[in-house]
């Protein structure tokens, strides 16, 4: 399934409703906005996160492997969500 806004606002994340992330750019820390400003831009760990709510287990895996490192707030409330993704492919598997 190709990623686009529906499926983040589906999932409950509005950060990307006016910056479509098409094209899976490059997770980077300090993300330049119009040579001003930066921000931490990290899209595939935020698809990682909508499809796992969506239960949606193998693209969950698959943007969780491309997450690229994470600054320690995030990678705290990743290592919560990979848990919850192990489990939840635990019980898939014994549950087919």
């Amino acid at each position: 399934m190709a990623a686009n806004n529906q499926l983040l606002f589906e999932a409950g994340y509005t950060a990307f409703r006016y910056q479509p992330i098409f094209g899976h750019p490059a997770p980077d820390a300090n993300k330049r906005i119009e040579a001003v400003v930066t921000i931490a831009y990290f899209p595939q760990y935020y698809l990682f996160v909508a499809h796992l709510k969506l239960n949606k287990l193998n693209e969950a895996r698959h943007y969780y492997e491309l997450r690229g490192p994470l600054p320690p707030r995030l990678a705290r409330e990743a290592q919560q969500y990979y848990q919850e993704l192990v489990k939840a492919e635990d019980a898939q598997k014994r549950n087919p």
